[in-house]
C-alpha cells in the first residue's frame, strides 16, 4: 500500500516536466537541452513575451549639419575727398523755365508794339506803335465791371423808385393815360438785394483787361489812339486748361495825321473806330500760346458783311475823316522761351478778300509776371 503513493507522487513529477497543447489536446516532451521555441500568439490568448529578450532600440538618423558659407561684403568704395574750393554745384536751370500758364491763372504782361495795319484802302497802311498791358483774371478788370454793373443797377433803382410801377394804359379819342404806383418797400429792397448779389458775383468771378496806347513817334508810326478789351467770360475746354474760348468786349478808337486825298489837294485824317465782340479760341501752354479772333464790329454793319464797311468809307470820303470799321480776323502766336520774357507775332486778315492788301501784322516783346 506504501508503493502506491509513492507510485502515483512519480507520475505527478513527470506530468510537471511536460507542455500541455491546450488546443490539441497532446502533451510534448520538453528538452531541457534544448531552447524553447518561440511562443505563438493566439487571438484568443494572452500575449507571452520573453522577459529576458532586450528591448528593440530605435534608430536616429542624424543629419550632417549644413555648411554656413560666410556673407561676402560688398567691397568699400572710397569716396573721393574733394577739396572744397574745387567742388561745383550745378545750376538749376528750372527756375528759368516759364511755368504753365492755364487759362485761369493770373499773370500781368507789359510789351511794346509796333504794328502795320492795312485796311486795303487807297490811302496805304497805318503805322502804329506804342505800349501793351494785359492782365488776365486780375484785380483790375473786376473792379472795372463791379463798379460799371453797380452804378448801372443804381440808376436803374432811382429811376423806379422815381417813376413807380407801369400798370397799363387806356386810349380815348385825343388822349392817353397811363397808370401806375409806387414800389413798396419790399419790393426796392428786392432789388437791392439783386444789385449786390450781381456785386459779389463779379468779385468771385475771373476777368481780364486789355489795354494798348498808341502815340506818333517821328519816323516810326503815324497813330494816336487807344483801344481797351475786357473779357468777362472764359470757358476751358479740358481739365488743363490749356484749350478753350473767350467772349470779350472792345473798344478801339484811333487816327492817324492829315494825308492827302485821293486827288491830292485836300488834305484828310483817317480814323479807325471799333465797338464790337472778339470772340477767340486759345492755345495755353508752356512755351507757347496761340489765339485765333474773330472781332465783330458793330459799327461795319455786326462784321458778317464788308458791303457795310465799304459803303461807310465812300461815305466818308466827302468829309475831313475817312472813317475804318472792318471786323478782322487775327492769329496771334506767342513765344515764351525763359520765364517772364516773350516774343509775339500777330496777323491780321482784315477783309475777306485774298490780296495782300488787306493783311497785317503786329509785334510785341515784353516781360510776363
Amino acid at each position: 500500500m506504501r508503493a502506491l503513493p509513492f507510485a502515483i507522487f512519480l507520475i505527478l513529477g513527470s506530468l510537471a516536466d511536460a507542455e500541455v497543447d491546450a488546443d490539441a489536446g497532446v502533451t510534448l516532451p520538453v528538452d531541457a537541452g534544448t531552447p524553447a521555441p518561440p511562443a505563438v500568439i493566439d487571438a484568443g490568448l494572452p500575449v507571452v513575451i520573453d522577459a529576458g529578450a532586450p528591448a528593440p532600440v530605435p534608430v536616429v538618423k542624424k543629419e550632417e549639419p549644413k555648411k554656413v558659407e560666410p556673407k561676402k561684403e560688398a567691397p568699400k568704395v572710397e569716396e573721393k575727398k574733394e577739396d572744397p574750393e574745387t567742388v561745383t554745384v550745378p545750376i538749376d536751370f528750372s527756375i528759368l523755365l516759364p511755368p504753365p500758364s492755364p487759362l485761369e491763372k493770373q499773370f500781368y504782361e507789359v510789351s511794346a508794339v509796333y504794328a502795320v495795319r492795312n485796311f486795303g484802302f487807297n490811302e496805304g497802311p497805318m503805322t502804329l506803335s506804342g505800349l501793351r498791358v494785359n492782365e488776365r483774371n486780375g484785380g483790375v478788370g473786376k473792379m472795372l465791371v463791379y463798379f460799371a454793373t453797380q452804378l448801372l443797377l443804381a440808376a436803374g433803382e432811382a429811376s423806379a423808385q422815381a417813376n413807380g410801377k407801369y400798370l397799363g394804359s387806356t386810349y380815348g379819342p385825343g388822349y392817353r393815360i397811363d397808370y401806375s404806383r409806387a414800389y413798396t418797400s419790399s419790393e426796392m429792397a428786392a432789388m437791392r438785394e439783386a444789385r449786390e448779389q450781381a456785386g459779389r458775383d463779379t468779385l468771385a468771378s475771373n476777368f481780364s483787361l486789355d489795354f494798348s496806347y498808341y502815340w506818333a513817334q517821328p519816323g516810326i508810326s503815324n497813330v494816336n489812339g487807344f483801344s481797351m478789351e475786357l473779357t468777362p467770360l472764359t470757358i476751358s475746354f479740358d481739365d488743363e486748361q490749356q484749350w478753350g474760348m473767350e467772349i470779350a468786349g472792345v473798344w478801339t478808337r484811333f487816327g492817324d495825321k492829315t494825308v492827302a486825298g485821293a486827288d491830292s489837294t485836300m488834305a484828310v485824317k483817317r480814323e479807325y473806330n471799333n465797338f464790337g465782340l472778339p470772340v477767340r479760341f486759345m492755345y495755353q501752354g508752356r512755351f507757347f500760346h496761340v489765339t485765333l479772333q474773330y472781332t465783330l464790329n458793330f459799327f461795319g454793319g455786326w462784321g458778317f458783311s464788308p458791303k457795310v464797311a465799304e459803303e461807310n468809307y465812300i461815305k466818308s470820303l466827302g468829309t475831313s475823316a475817312i472813317q475804318y470799321n472792318n471786323s478782322p480776323l487775327m492769329l496771334a502766336i506767342s513765344f515764351t522761351p525763359i520765364r517772364h520774357f516773350f516774343i509775339r507775332g500777330t496777323g491780321y486778315w482784315e477783309k475777306f478778300a485774298f490780296n495782300l492788301n488787306v493783311l497785317s501784322y503786329q509785334l510785341e516783346a515784353g516781360f510776363r509776371f
